[in-house]
């Protein structure tokens, strides 16, 4: 049985390296990303479970990510 995979998505290296490690404890797998164009490449290449998105990022908002994925994957809700 495959680790669910969680996508965690903010620009706060401590707050992804924290929360990181943390869920990695509880038996996930987890990657991340500090930009929307990263986790961007992340969705379109990984068949991931759950995404923890900041709304606030250096590149794009979170909403605007979130909207542009819904788009393309119709099983996304908010």
């Amino acid at each position: 049985m495959k680790k669910p995979l969680i996508l965690l998505v903010d620009d706060d290296e401590l707050f992804l390296q924290t929360t990181r490690q943390q869920i990695t404890e509880l038996g996930f797998g987890v990657i991340t990303a500090v930009k929307g164009s990263q986790a961007d490449d992340e969705i379109s290449s990984k068949e991931i479970d759950l995404v923890l998105l900041d709304l606030k990022l250096p590149d794009v908002d979170g909403i605007t990510l979130f909207k542009r994925w819904q788009s393309s994957i119709s099983s996304l809700s908010l």
